[in-house]
């Protein structure tokens, strides 16, 4: 940079201020080990207060003095600034599906409460007063998000500001910080609504069989879809990237190697394939499903999709908010549904069961490390046997 600044001088000799707001910092010296004149220039960003201008500018003359070699000031950074360059380096390593959960849970739910303040200064008292935010927090719905929503946004908060501390060489101010819901009552407040957090709705057999008897008469052409959901436990993005070739009748399987999320076919959440059951009632209705969309000549054959939306194209869940709605009313079910509510069912009616707990782990497609072995090793006819049982208890 030039020794002229262009700048506006300050009340302290060597700060010089920009039209753009920045700062210009100049300072002087001779350099002990050759005795030569030194000068150094800076700009700081236009946040940079002043009196950190004038810290800056004495680090400067400092370094100068005792010899040290020319480095930058690094300017202060805020965590919306950070979050920034985080996920830009995230998208480079990570599935588009990945970058897109991290992005979300950063703009929605961290930076509106964290963003503004600086990195350096972060601290432990404010990962607290997240903590209670996240606690208290309410969806559209008026209800409060669940204990496994809660852990997905820690998880990546925890992430987020760890990797930026360290490459800031900071202290980490999550540690000892208990993450939201750790054996806590939490209260809606004062609003009369009661207090603790909502219990994780399911459905009994009784109730999932009337569920299904109610979407038959209130939108028949959503029945095999909800089924097919209900009896394997498929995430929906997974259940809408199928093709028929996934459906592997003849081996009484079928393969789960993708998912679909927001315009995006990518892997599975979990990074690994799996096989779920294909039980000899759910094959045939799969069957009449492809013959009426041959009838019917449907869009989706080009793409080869087994639940294709209108149009052909890829089906996003909350397509299936509207009619779980009204079969839930139909059958007098007082749970608001949703594709969650359709695999906890089976999950835990599994369990009711007495089904081995690997053989539900390899249907369910829950990644745990210390269970990955084992799942590869699940015959597919346990896990047919099982969803047989149960079929036969739902009707």
């Amino acid at each position: 940079m030039s020794k002229k600044t262009h700048g506006k001088k300050t009340r302290h000799p060597g700060i010089y201020r920009l039209p753009d707001g920045k700062w210009v910092i100049r300072a002087y010296g001779t350099d002990p080990r050759t005795g030569s004149p030194r000068e150094r220039i800076e700009t700081l960003a236009a946040t940079t207060k002043e009196t950190e201008a004038v810290m800056a500018l004495q680090l400067l003359k400092t370094e100068i003095a005792e010899g040290h070699p020319a480095r930058a000031i690094p300017s202060r950074r805020s965590l919306t600034d950070c979050a920034e360059r985080w996920l830009e380096a995230k998208a480079e390593r990570v599935r588009a599906s990945t970058a897109e959960h991290l992005t979300e849970a950063l703009s929605k739910h961290i930076l509106p409460q964290l963003g503004d303040l600086y990195l350096d200064v972060l601290n432990r008292a404010d990962i607290e007063r997240w903590v209670a935010w996240a606690e208290r927090a309410v969806s559209r719905s008026g209800q409060l998000y669940s204990l496994d929503t809660l852990n997905g946004w820690w998880r990546v908060l925890c992430q987020f500001v760890r990797d930026v501390c360290a490459e800031g060489g900071l202290p980490d101010p999550i540690v000892r910080v208990r993450p939201p819901g750790s054996g806590r009552r939490m209260s809606r407040g004062a609003n009369g609504r009661g207090a603790g957090r909502r219990e994780r709705k399911t459905l009994t057999s009784v109730q999932l069989g009337l569920l299904l008897d109610a979407l038959r008469e209130v939108a028949p052409d959503r029945y095999v879809e909800v089924y097919v959901l209900a009896y394997t436990g498929m995430r929906p993005g997974e259940m809408y990237a199928l093709t028929w070739a996934d459906i592997e009748e003849a081996e009484s399987r079928i393969l789960i190697r993708r998912a679909h999320r927001h315009g995006v076919v990518d892997e599975t959440k979990t990074g690994e394939p799996r096989e779920v059951a294909l039980t000899a009632a759910m094959a045939e209705l799969l069957r009449a499903h492809r013959k009426q969309m041959l009838a019917d000549q449907h869009p989706g054959l080009q793409l080869g999709l087994v639940f294709p939306s209108l149009t052909g194209g890829y089906r996003g869940p909350e397509s299936l908010y509207k009619p779980l709605g009204a079969a839930a009313e139909k059958a007098g079910i007082p749970v608001r549904m949703g594709s969650q509510v359709l695999r906890r069912t089976l999950n835990t009616l599994l369990l009711l069961e007495g089904v081995d707990r690997v053989v539900l782990r390899s249907q369910m497609g829950h990644n745990s490390e210390q269970m990955t072995e084992l799942y590869a090793g699940v015959p597919v006819e346990a896990k047919r046997a099982a969803v047989e049982r149960l079929e036969g208890r739902s009707k």
